[in-house]
């Protein structure tokens, strides 16, 4: 990884293929769920929210949650989806590898990134940079010119090295806009001088 980060989180050739659910009625607009082999071996799930007749070229936000986040836990971020919905979007919400269920036997949600740092956090970012390309290629499929990859906390540390990584993508994979919320400007920060660190001992 270090010697060829490029390489460390290239996306999968090819990208996998993605198994569809039915669509449904939610409060604002369609739901349905995708899922695909991840690159870490097991199953990725997103939850996809669209317009109940979505235009040829949906805008489309890939939205990644936080550390030990499950979906019921999100709160008043769960209006999100709805709201840009209404404003004519797309919203793919993943489940980050090893919450929800990827959850590993014995483990909370997202624990194992914290038990086996210091190389948690890589194994945890690239398979989501796996997931969140596979998922930009099939947003692209459906029509997507325009396309975001965001998230809150852990999911905006993965969007900013998305936003490093994909300039060695296809193009095709390359995200227009990136939506960083409740992050850090120095990824070097969080890793050895926060808070977050001195608690689990990094130093």
């Amino acid at each position: 990884a270090l010697a060829d980060p490029a390489a460390f989180y290239r996306p999968p050739e090819p990208l996998p293929a993605i198994e569809r659910s039915h669509r449904v009625p939610g409060p604002e607009g369609m739901e349905f769920w995708l899922r695909f082999p991840s690159k870490d071996g097991d199953t990725a799930w997103a939850k996809v929210y669209e317009p109940e007749h979505p235009a040829d070229r949906t805008p489309t936000l890939i939205l990644c949650h936080g550390l030990c986040v499950e979906p019921e836990m999100w709160g008043t971020t769960t209006g999100i989806p709805y709201a840009l919905i209404r404003a004519g979007m797309r919203v793919v919400a993943p489940e980050a590898p090893w919450h929800s269920r990827r959850m590993v036997p014995g483990r909370y949600g997202g624990e194992p990134m914290i038990a086996t740092a210091p190389r948690g956090g890589p194994d945890l970012f690239r398979a989501a940079l796996g997931d969140i390309a596979t998922l930009i290629g099939w947003s692209r499929g459906e029509g997507s010119a325009l396309l975001a990859v965001g998230g809150t906390s852990l999911g905006a540390l993965t969007t900013q090295l998305v936003a490093t990584q994909a300039r060695e993508w296809p193009e095709p994979l390359q995200p227009d806009f990136l939506l960083l919320v409740t992050t850090s400007g120095s990824l070097r920060q969080v890793a050895i001088d926060s808070e977050l660190a001195a608690v689990f001992g990094l130093g």
